[in-house]
């Protein structure tokens, strides 16, 4: 659910949720387990989350939820672990799976750990390996608890928020998350092992309008072509 109550050390705190959902799609027979496809996802995620506006977007979370939204849930954050202390020896609690390792695990490590932490109906979608075994498919997901009020408050004051949470992620979908998709979505894909799909709050009605500004120009185009041919054809800008 999109409004819901998150438990935590404050039960009667309410959270807006939002989420971003980033699908793979292989292009070539390797897969997406490769080396390079993977260096290609972990640095294209890596680079939206580093964001300001991303940022800004998990720090209006509770510290405890603020995981959910960076690093996320996603592959390639168990593919390169994060060491909390490296004067230690390594125990599972000094480790932080937030893709900013400096040393890769194996792909089939990675695989495991996802499995043993109960995280592969979100990063493996249904038919996700090819007959050859190979995975073609991924996906990366990121929820946005925005910390919004209490159940003690007002209906009013919770719609005010509310309103004005959405109204700031949206904001940030627009002016710099979408503008980054398509940076993308513009560049040199064909150079790549990787498609790259989006979905997400705010990301379809954005992509309706952009849809829908282009038809209008298109259409106005067409239009002033057909006038300004029948006027030279006619020679009477009144009877074109």
């Amino acid at each position: 659910h999109e409004w819901r109550r998150t438990q935590d050390f404050n039960s009667t705190v309410l959270y807006q949720n939002m989420r971003i959902k980033l699908m793979y799609r292989a292009k070539t027979k390797r897969g997406l387990l490769c080396p390079e496809a993977l260096a290609f996802i972990r640095h294209f995620e890596l680079r939206l989350r580093d964001q300001p506006g991303w940022q800004s977007m998990c720090n209006k979370s509770s510290p405890w939820l603020r995981r959910t939204s960076d690093p996320g849930f996603s592959l390639v954050n168990h593919v390169w672990p994060e060491r909390r202390s490296r004067d230690q020896p390594a125990h599972r609690e000094d480790i932080e799976f937030n893709g900013r390792g400096l040393e890769p695990l194996p792909a089939v490590a990675a695989v495991a750990l996802v499995h043993a932490r109960g995280l592969s109906d979100i990063i493996f979608p249904r038919d996700s390996v090819s007959t050859d075994g190979h995975v073609q498919y991924l996906r990366s997901e990121f929820e946005f608890k925005l910390r919004c009020c209490t159940a003690d408050d007002s209906m009013a004051v919770q719609k005010k928020v509310q309103t004005e949470l959405k109204q700031a992620f949206a904001e940030f979908v627009q002016n710099e998350l979408y503008p980054s998709l398509l940076q993308h979505a513009k560049g040199r894909r064909e150079e790549t092992l990787v498609d790259v799909f989006w979905d997400g709050n705010d990301i379809e009605t954005l992509e309706l309008w952009v849809a829908l500004r282009s038809d209008s120009t298109l259409a106005v185009g067409s239009a002033l072509f057909i006038f300004c041919y029948l006027s030279l054809h006619t020679g009477s800008v009144l009877v074109s």
